[in-house]
């Protein structure tokens, strides 16, 4: 289907440290956009809820964290 899109959402980033019970840290949340017609993500978001710290991304526009360019 042209135009056609797909989120992903991986609602616990980082399973194995939570399990493992690595530092808190690491436990992240992460959802994307996928263009399923060009192959790729658009964006995508990642969010470090313990450190209050987000990193995002968009195809072309560049990387950020916090609203910082990176």
């Amino acid at each position: 289907i042209a135009g056609h899109r797909m989120w992903i959402v991986d609602p616990l980033d980082g399973t194995a440290s939570f399990l493992f019970r690595f530092p808190p840290q690491l436990v992240s949340v992460l959802v994307a956009l996928y263009d399923c017609d060009a192959k790729h993500v658009t964006v995508a978001v990642e969010v470090f809820p313990v450190q209050k710290r987000a990193l995002y991304a968009v195809r072309g526009g560049g990387s950020f964290c916090n609203g910082q360019r990176v």
